[in-house]
């Protein structure tokens, strides 16, 4: 009955609203940082089979290693081991990334919801978002993984095997180049289109063509900032390996989804909202 309520330190004032995209990022984090981690244990439920077979894949090739490095195993045979787990790994990651792209359907709903300041039910707009775009995300995927497994199939040839020319090793790591900076920033702008509009499914892909095209190296920049927590899963530790892949997506993986579908809507709004959806255009931005 004595205790002292507590108060603001100062008065809410319209001044305090994000006037620009990067205020927006900041503010969402101030203020919905408990849905943000939520988003972030929910990614993790659907995540939880990629983590797990690379935990197996990291431990099988750091035994593999050691053999060769004890002269237990050739380093040839060796080599031809780490191919032959790593090609396995990828197929057996094709369906894998084909459920977590079920979870991120809905989270990329939830996601929206967040930055246009809409009301937010957790549990109805995750099923709604699966239900309206999941389709859509697990084709994406389905795309985005199978090239991505020839691509690193091709790869592995060329960094473990070598090449016999210059021509040969540029066509083997062609394939993994072209779905780092073509597949999936196209792939992206359209995961970020099919949260917003209705339309077909290859009328979203045209217009993902477009948009990217259109701002090349405005994107690339963005993906680049965008991908820089995925650089310490590089770090050749177990240990960290193992405690860091749970950061990256409780933590890191909301602020990641955040950040590309801030770009995104930026984007739209200068080349599709401003003609065709004037009423989303700034949409959660105080002007």
């Amino acid at each position: 009955m004595f205790k002292r309520k507590s108060v603001a330190g100062r008065d809410f004032t319209v001044a305090m609203l994000p006037k620009n995209r990067i205020q927006v990022f900041f503010d969402r984090i101030k203020i919905r940082w408990n849905l943000l981690l939520l988003i972030g244990l929910i990614a993790l439920v659907f995540a939880l089979p990629l983590i797990v077979v690379r935990l197996f894949y990291l431990y099988e090739t750091s035994q593999i290693y050691q053999q060769i490095t004890d002269l237990n195993i050739e380093q040839d045979e060796g080599l031809a081991r780490i191919i032959g787990l790593s090609n396995f790994i990828g197929l057996v990651n094709i369906p894998l990334w084909v459920f977590f792209s079920i979870g991120l359907a809905g989270i990329m709903r939830i996601t929206k919801k967040i930055i246009w300041g809409e009301y937010l039910s957790m549990r109805h707009d995750f099923l709604l978002g699966i239900k309206e775009n999941g389709w859509h995300f697990v084709f994406a995927f389905l795309v985005i993984a199978v090239i991505g497994f020839i691509g690193n199939y091709y790869y592995n040839r060329y960094f473990f095997l070598g090449h016999q020319s210059a021509a040969e090793g540029i066509i083997r790591f062609l394939p993994l180049a072209v779905t780092v900076t073509v597949i999936i920033p196209v792939f992206l702008f359209f995961l970020s289109m099919t949260v917003i509009y209705r339309d077909r499914f290859f009328v979203k892909i045209r217009s993902s063509i477009k948009l990217y095209l259109l701002t090349f190296p405005k994107t690339l920049t963005a993906l680049v900032g965008c991908a820089l927590p995925f650089a310490f899963l590089y770090i050749e530790s177990n240990i960290f390996q193992f405690i860091y892949q749970f950061v990256l997506i409780i933590f890191f993986f909301p602020l990641i989804v955040n950040a590309w579908f801030l770009y995104s809507c930026y984007v739209f709004d200068k080349y599709i909202n401003k003609m065709s959806f004037p009423e989303i255009v700034d949409k959660g931005i105080w002007r």
